[in-house]
């Protein structure tokens, strides 16, 4: 069986096709950046302090939180949070609120 080498004349060697979709490519408006959402109202720069704090006001409402494993299980931190913001403590309430917003925003 004989093979025969591709055709150098071929259609697949030429610089049409890339040529086009350089133009194609530079033709193609930059896209507008999308504005970040910062959220300024979080005053807590440390979120082990934060932490720390919820878990000592949940301490104080009789309720245990590892915060540890709050900052390693989403779904665990998630209930505590839920927890602590259905509590009469405003301050508990509003640690929760935030963190919630952190957890949000990043994994805390």
């Amino acid at each position: 069986m004989k093979t025969s080498a591709p055709d150098s004349s071929s259609s697949l060697t030429t610089d049409k096709p890339a040529a086009s979709v350089a133009t194609a490519i530079a033709q193609v408006p930059p896209r507008k950046a999308r504005p970040r959402k910062v959220i300024e109202h979080v005053l807590y720069q440390d979120s082990f302090d934060l932490l720390r704090s919820f878990s000592e006001e949940m301490h104080q409402e009789g309720l245990t939180v590892d915060t540890t494993r709050m900052q390693f299980d989403r779904l665990y931190g998630i209930e505590r949070l839920t927890e602590a913001q259905q509590r009469e403590n405003d301050k508990l309430r509003q640690l929760a609120i935030i963190l919630t917003v952190m957890y949000e925003v990043r994994r805390v």
